[in-house]
């Protein structure tokens, strides 16, 4: 077989930047709309409601939450018809039947409490005294103990609910709703703009549309067209390891990839040099599927050259 040679050369560090900026921004664009079409949708659903409905009964069993899901701290700030002492009433209340659940409050949070209520003094007077064994009120003003039970359950009490077994075990379960939602979305986006573009509309160089548009491509090692193996590899390495190895990683891999295209000789970055592939410029050189797909276009040109004297290859 005659050797051919092939000469492409290196895709600018302009129009390779150009190309990730496009390609992120269509991929992220549509991950966005999908994730709130979907969104729309899986709240409606069962699994949904029975995740929501398991942290609400959590949040009222702690009794520091009015029947709607508000905090009762905001309820009760924002319920312009009740007085302070109605306020204060009702929080001291909850809070003394929050702190005897051991679901959500220990033994030492409750000492913690009470502790905290004998120390407190405002403008030099004692606020909280010991009667009979039990803790209380030492004088009648409504506005500072309602300020003391609203600064305490929102410094204190609230953590403990949000830090409490039940409770963490519910958010968790809605977290991974959707993160399972958001990776399904993320996924299908990834496959249309990465997988089905590159292998049908873009095959030549294996580019995706913002490839496609600036004009650059991919190349194997042979100077012909990656195989679809080879860019199933590159597609299977880029989802695992650069995108969701960055999300559990602080973003490592992409800095990583990122470092090597502006730091190696072959400006390639972490994918392209696993799987060994080239980002090349592809204006004024056509990228081969293979050998047979080089042959069929040399004889075309070729023969429009000897057809009409006015069309002439390169020496």
């Amino acid at each position: 077989m005659e050797n051919k040679e092939l000469q492409y050369q290196k895709a600018g560090l302009a129009r390779r930047i150009g190309a990730v900026v496009m390609d992120q921004f269509l991929l992220f664009f549509l991950t966005f709309i999908l994730l709130a079409v979907s969104n729309s949708l899986m709240v409606q659903t069962p699994l949904y409601h029975s995740l929501v409905a398991k942290r609400e009964t959590v949040q009222a069993a702690s009794n520091l939450y009015a029947e709607d899901g508000t905090q009762i701290v905001s309820y009760l700030s924002s319920d312009t018809e009740l007085s302070d002492r109605q306020r204060k009433d009702e929080l001291s209340g909850r809070l003394k039947t929050f702190y005897a659940n051991r679901d959500f409050a220990s033994a030492e949070d409750e000492a913690a409490y009470t502790t905290r209520r004998l120390s407190y003094v405002y403008e030099g007077t004692n606020m909280f005294v010991v009667s009979e064994g039990t803790v209380t009120e030492a004088v009648d003003n409504p506005s500072v103990y309602w300020r003391f039970y609203k600064k305490d359950a929102t410094d204190f009490a609230y953590k403990l609910v949000l830090t409490s077994p039940g409770y963490l075990d519910a958010t968790r379960g809605v977290f991974l709703y959707f993160v399972v939602e958001a990776l399904i979305c993320f996924t299908f986006s990834f496959s249309i703009f990465y997988v089905l573009l590159p292998l049908t509309a873009f095959r030549r160089g294996r580019r995706t549309l913002g490839k496609a548009v600036l004009k650059v491509g991919y190349l194997g090692a042979d100077a012909l067209n990656p195989s679809w193996k080879r860019y199933a590899c590159y597609c299977l390495f880029l989802y695992g390891v650069i995108y969701l190895g960055s999300v559990v990683s602080f973003l490592i891999p992409i800095i990583v990839s990122v470092s090597m295209v502006f730091l190696s000789k072959r400006r390639q970055n972490l994918v392209e040099y696993v799987t060994n592939i080239y980002l090349v410029d592809n204006r004024s050189q056509e990228i081969y599927l293979d050998y047979g797909d080089y042959v069929v276009h040399t004889d075309e040109r070729e023969n429009a050259t000897l057809e009409n004297p006015d069309l002439k290859t390169k020496p």
